[in-house]
């Protein structure tokens, strides 16, 4: 799912939103992405803030989320809007800088 993510923030990133290909639709991503998230938000705020004492899974948890939402940190000024996706998206995004 990362790789697919990157691809698909490419895509939108180099050839721009299209509203018939659903590959190149901001939200559906971001949708995506969070489906595939295995940690509410708050649980992995609090882990990012002591990441260095957690069991070796749940550092690779994080992991998986960083690598998860840093494809769509080019996009950002596509996320913007009060869908409450690209809002909770927006969220994820300023916990990349904690994660591991």
């Amino acid at each position: 799912m990362a790789d697919a993510a990157r691809v698909r923030a490419y895509m939108i990133t180099e050839f721009g939103v299209s509203d018939t290909d659903a590959s190149r639709d901001p939200s559906a991503l971001c949708s995506d992405i969070l489906r595939h998230l295995e940690l509410s938000r708050e649980a992995a705020a609090r882990m990012a803030g002591e990441w260095r004492t957690l069991r070796r899974e749940q550092i690779l948890q994080l992991r998986f989320i960083k690598n998860m939402l840093t494809p769509l940190l080019p996009m950002r000024g596509l996320l913007e809007g009060d869908a409450p996706v690209l809002r909770d998206t927006r969220a994820w995004l300023k916990l990349i800088p904690m994660l591991p």
